[in-house]
Order: structure tokens, then sequence, then C-alpha cells
């Protein structure tokens, strides 16, 4: 690594870059100069073809369907909280869940339509939340939740960089749901290979 020039392409959603792409470069800083990573954006329909043909090195995502030819392990587990600005009428006390579907939220995802993962949980025990804005990037939605009484549940791994930027209140998520495990993907073919190795342990101590 002192002395590779090598390129890491590496495909992710917005949620694991924030978190995880800075210490990532502050891993690499240590290690070698030329080495490059480029994070780009996730597409899970083209995904498993994309390592195959060496368009991507390695994905970062929730568990997905991939075939037998892409290698997994998992990062990390994320738990959930809720984020409010700091004058919140639900501030000052506990966040229950009656509370919490009272309030009018705001959701994050890629997608213009479909049901996040704690709206899937709600569904399940045949409930349901407002959604007030659906937004593409969590720092957005953050924002938003300063500016305003909505509501906005997150990955705990995002906490302690926003904690630092937006004068927010940090709530336990009132749902109980299963943390969610998110995964490291790479292509057998490169499963030996030094670079490969190298950098997948990489990967994986920003998440520990």
């Amino acid at each position: 690594p002192a002395t590779s020039p090598r390129r890491f392409v590496v495909a992710r959603r917005d949620a694991t870059e924030f978190a995880l792409l800075p210490p990532l470069v502050r891993e690499l800083q240590r290690h070698g100069r030329g080495l490059q990573v480029y994070s780009v954006r996730l597409e899970r329909s083209r995904l498993a073809r994309q390592l195959a043909e060496g368009e991507l090195d390695f994905a970062v995502d929730l568990p997905i369907a991939v075939g037998p030819h892409v290698r997994q392990v998992e990062l990390l587990r994320a738990g959930l909280f809720v984020a409010m600005r700091k004058k919140h009428p639900f501030a000052a006390r506990p966040l229950t869940i009656d509370r919490w579907l009272s309030a009018r939220h705001v959701v994050v995802s890629a997608r213009a339509n479909g049901s996040v993962l704690e709206d899937l949980a709600l569904q399940e025990r045949g409930l349901e939340r407002q959604i007030a804005v659906r937004c593409q990037h969590y720092y957005a939605a953050c924002e938003v939740v300063a500016a305003s009484d909505l509501l906005l549940t997150l990955p705990r791994y995002n906490e302690d960089w926003i904690r630092t930027k937006l004068p927010l209140h940090f709530a336990p998520m009132p749902l109980r749901l299963e943390p969610l495990p998110i995964t490291l993907y790479w292509h057998r073919s490169a499963e030996e290979d030094p670079g490969n190795l190298w950098f997948r342990d990489l990967l994986r101590r920003p998440a520990r």
C-alpha cells in the first residue's frame, strides 16, 4: 500500500458513505498517498454484474440477493434513533410510540415510492405514520428537522457526526426493531487478491 497507485471503487448508499467514508480516508492516508478510493452510487439491480465485470470492487448495503458468485460479510448492526429539534414539544419527555405516531415525519430514500423499514414494521402491526417529507439524503433531512416539528428516524452510526453539526435532540426509537445488518460485498474472483484482501480489512475497521 505504501507504493501502490491502485484505485478501489466502492458502491454504497448515502447513509453509509456519510458515516464510514471519512474514517476510511483517514486510514488510507496512514498507509499510502498513491491509493485512491471512489465512492459511487449503489444500483442494486446492477450490483452483481458490476462486481463480476470489475466496475466495482466492493459494495456496502443491506442484505440483498446477489447470487452465488458474490461474497459477503456483515460489517455492522445499526440500531435506530429519532432526531428532533432541541425545543420540540416531545424533547422534554420520553418519546412513546403514541407520540411518535402522532407526529409528522421525514423519510430518506433513493426511491420515489415504496415503504422504508420503519413503515414495513408498522404495517405488520396494523399501524401507519404521517409522512410529510421524503428526501434523498440524511444531511438534508436533518436540516429539515432542525427547522421544523418533523421527526426523523435514522441509523445510529450517523449520530456522533450529527451531534457535532446540528442543534438536535435525540431519543430512543420507541418501536422495537431488530438492528439493521450492513453488509460488505465483493466478487469471488477477487477473494484471494492481495489488494482486495487488504482493502477489505481496511473497510471493516471504521465499522468495528
